[in-house]
C-alpha cells in the first residue's frame, strides 16, 4: 500500500537479475549490459563481484584501471556515463568498493558480461549468470534528474519493479523517447546496440528485430525487443538514456510510476505512414544480421522542425545508421505528411569495408502516389525503392574511404513519371456576409478522379476533411471550377486546402489558403474536440492579459491536470496532454480568468 513503511533492522533485500549469456540455443554471445541494482548499501565488490569469490552461476569477472578489480586494464569492463556528454561517452569506475546505488537510485552501469565469475578470459566459452545485490530497496519520490539541452543523460530505474515511461514526470524539454541497450543485436562487432523507443511509434523499438533470423542470423539467438511490439515499460535493474532535444529538462520518479508484469499495452499511434530502414551486416557464412536502423513517421500532427517528438541518435559502439536533419543525427524522426521532393538523408558511421544490405520497410506510403529512389553519391547511381512492400538492396563499403562517407546515401521521394490524375490550378477562400466561408478551386486535366475533399485546419499543419465533392465533366477541355461552403468555420483563423483522390489510390493536395479570424471574436476554445492522441490545445482569443488557472477532470471529479498559463497576446495557445492510460470519455476543463470569472469547456476523448 502507498502508506506502507519498511523497518529494516538487520535485514536486507536481495535483488537478482539473470543475464542470458551463453552458447546454447536462445542465448546471446558475450556483450555489454546496461544495468543497475535497486538497492542501497551494496558495493560492486560485495555484490556483482561476489566478494572476490569464483562463484559458479553468479557475478561477473571485472577489469579496469581502478582499485579492487579482478585485473588491471585501461579498457574497463564496467563504466558509467559521463554526465552531459552528447555522444554516449563513458568513464571507468575508479574503485570496486563504490556503492552500486545511492538513496536516489540514479546510477547505471555499462557492464561487459562474458559469463559468471568462473569465466575469467575473453576467449573462454560464455555462460549464463545472475547479478545479485543485497541492501535496502529504494522507495518513495526521487528528486529531479537534469538533462542539458541537446544532450543525453543516463538514468536508472530506481525501483525493484517495472515502471511505465509515460507515467514518469518529465518537464517539457525532455524528448518523448527513451533508449534501451539490446545485447541481442549482434552486428559485425557482436556486442549489442541501442533500441530507440519513442511515443510517436507507440514505443515500438527501432530498429527492433526486423531482419534477425529470417535472413540468417546467428542460429538460436532470441531477440529481446520484437519489431511491432510496444515496450513502454522500464524493467527492474534496467538503465536507459533520455535526451533533451529542445530546452533543458528534468525527470522525477514516484511510486505511482510502477506497473505490474513486464509489458503494459499502451495506446496505439494509429496507422501512420512511415519508412523504416535497417542496416544488415554480413558474417562469415554469407548470412546477414541486424546492425542498426532508423524510422521516419509522416503525419501532419508533427512538424519538420527537430522537437521533443524526434529521437536524437545515441551512438552504438558498433555500426551506426541514422538520419541527418538540421545538423543533428536522428534515430526516429516525426515529420509532417510526405510530399513530393521530400528527402531522407541517411548517415553511416563505424561501418567495416565489407558487404552490407539495406532493408526498407514502408508502411502506408503507397497511397501517396509517390515513388522513391535511393541515391548513391559514391557510385553516382539511382535505384528505385518499392513503397508497397519490404525490399532489400545490397551495398558495399570498400577500402576506399570515400565509399564510407557518412552522407553517401539519401532516399528521394518524387512524383511518378506518368501524368498526374489532375492539376489543381487555383484555390481561394472568402468569408461570406453570413459568416460562413466559401472555398473555390479550379482544376485542369482531370482524369479518373474519385472525389475532392475540402480540408480545414486551425494551424495550417493538421487538416481535417469537412466536405466531399464529386467530380464534374470535362467542360470542353477548359478549367473546371468547383465551389463548396463551410457553414461552421472556426472562430479563430481558418486554413483550407483541397485533397484530390484518384480512382487508382493516388492523392494530391492543393496549396493552402487562410481566412483570418473575425476581429470582434472573443473566446476560449478547445481544438480539436474530440482530442487527438491525448493532445488538448486551448486557444485564448482576445482575452485580457494575465494568469489563467486550468483544471482538467473526469466526470467523477478526479483531476488529471492542473496548471497556470500566462496570456500575453491577443491570440495564444496552450497545449496540455491527457495521460496515455486514460480511458475514452467526457472530461471537464475549468478555466479561471484573472478577474475570477469561470469558463467551462467540455472535452471529448475517443
Amino acid at each position: 500500500p502507498a502508506a506502507a513503511t519498511i523497518t529494516y533492522a538487520a535485514g536486507k533485500f536481495e535483488v537478482e537479475r539473470y543475464i542470458n549469456t551463453g552458447t546454447a540455443a536462445g542465448q546471446h554471445p558475450k556483450s555489454w549490459q546496461f544495468v543497475t541494482a535497486p538497492v542501497t548499501d551494496a558495493s560492486i565488490f560485495n555484490s556483482w563481484m561476489e566478494g572476490g569469490a569464483s562463484t559458479a552461476g553468479y557475478g561477473a569477472h571485472m577489469v579496469g584501471p581502478g582499485v579492487g578489480f579482478d585485473a588491471v586494464n585501461t579498457l574497463p569492463s564496467i563504466k558509467t556515463s559521463v554526465p552531459g556528454a552528447n555522444d554516449g561517452s563513458w568513464a571507468a569506475v575508479p574503485n570496486s568498493s563504490d556503492l552500486l546505488n545511492n538513496t536516489e537510485g540514479s546510477k547505471g552501469y555499462m557492464l561487459f558480461v562474458r559469463g559468471d565469475r568462473t569465466v575469467t578470459t575473453f576467449n573462454a566459452p560464455a555462460k549464463p549468470t545472475v547479478l545479485r545485490a543485497a541492501g535496502k530497496i529504494i522507495t518513495g519520490l526521487k528528486s529531479s534528474l537534469i538533462v542539458g539541452t541537446g544532450e543525453f543523460q543516463a538514468i536508472a530505474n530506481p525501483y525493484p519493479s517495472a515502471i511505465n515511461f509515460n507515467a514518469i514526470t518529465k518537464s517539457s524539454g525532455v524528448a518523448q523517447v527513451y533508449y534501451a541497450w539490446d545485447p541481442s543485436i549482434i552486428g559485425f562487432y557482436g556486442l549489442g546496440a541501442y533500441q530507440t523507443l519513442t511515443a510517436v511509434s507507440g514505443y515500438k523499438p527501432t530498429p527492433g528485430n526486423a531482419g534477425i533470423g529470417s535472413l540468417g542470423n546467428i542460429p538460436g539467438v532470441n531477440p529481446i525487443f520484437l519489431s511491432g511490439v510496444p515496450y513502454p515499460n522500464i524493467q527492474s535493474g534496467q538503465s536507459f538514456f533520455i535526451s533533451a532535444s529542445g530546452s533543458a529538462g528534468s525527470l522525477t520518479f514516484n511510486e505511482s510510476n510502477k506497473v505490474d508484469g513486464s509489458i503494459l499495452v499502451n495506446r496505439e499511434p494509429g496507422d501512420l505512414a512511415s519508412m523504416s530502414t535497417n542496416l544488415l551486416a554480413s558474417v562469415s557464412n554469407n548470412s546477414k544480421i541486424l546492425a542498426d536502423g532508423n524510422l521516419v513517421i509522416f503525419d501532419n500532427k508533427y512538424s519538420k522542425a527537430i522537437d521533443t517528438w524526434d529521437a536524437l541518435k545515441l551512438k552504438n559502439s558498433g555500426e551506426n545508421f541514422g538520419l541527418k536533419r538540421h545538423g543533428k543525427t536522428i534515430a526516429v524522426e516525426a515529420r509532417s505528411a510526405l510530399i513530393r521532393s521530400d528527402t531522407l538523408f541517411y548517415e553511416f558511421s563505424n561501418v567495416k569495408p565489407q558487404p552490407y544490405r539495406l532493408m526498407f520497410i514502408p508502411q502506408h506510403l503507397a497511397a501517396t502516389g509517390l515513388t522513391a529512389e535511393l541515391v548513391d553519391k559514391y557510385l553516382n547511381s539511382r535505384t528505385p525503392v518499392n513503397l508497397m512492400d519490404t525490399g532489400y538492396l545490397d551495398i558495399e563499403f570498400t577500402a576506399n574511404p570515400n565509399s564510407r562517407n557518412p552522407d553517401r546515401f539519401m532516399l528521394v521521394f518524387k512524383a511518378p513519371g506518368g501524368p498526374l490524375p489532375v492539376q489543381i490550378v487555383s484555390i481561394s477562400a472568402i468569408r461570406n456576409t453570413d459568416k460562413t466561408i466559401g472555398v473555390n478551386w479550379a482544376v485542369e486535366n482531370q482524369v479518373n478522379i474519385e472525389n475532392y475533399e475540402v480540408e480545414r485546419s486551425a494551424d495550417g499543419v493538421s487538416f481535417t476533411g469537412i466536405k466531399t465533392v464529386l467530380p464534374q465533366g470535362s467542360n470542353n477541355g477548359n478549367s473546371i471550377r468547383y465551389a463548396s461552403n463551410d457553414p461552421s468555420p472556426l472562430k479563430a483563423d481558418n486554413y483550407y486546402r483541397i485533397k484530390a483522390n484518384s480512382m487508382g489510390g493516388q492523392v494530391q493536395y492543393s496549396s493552402i489558403v487562410k481566412v483570418n479570424m473575425l476581429k470582434q471574436d472573443v473566446f476560449i476554445s478547445v481544438y480539436p474536440n474530440p482530442v487527438v492522441n491525448g493532445k488538448v490545445e486551448i486557444r485564448f482569443v482576445n482575452q485580457p492579459a494575465g494568469s489563467y488557472e486550468m483544471q482538467l477532470s473526469n466526470v467523477s471529479g478526479q483531476v488529471l491536470y492542473r496548471g497556470i498559463v500566462k496570456v500575453t497576446s491577443a491570440l495564444q495557445s496552450q497545449t496540455i496532454f491527457i495521460p496515455a492510460k486514460t480511458a475514452a470519455g467526457t472530461f471537464h476543463l475549468k478555466i479561471i480568468a484573472p478577474d475570477k470569472t469561470v469558463n467551462l469547456q467540455t472535452v471529448f476523448v475517443e
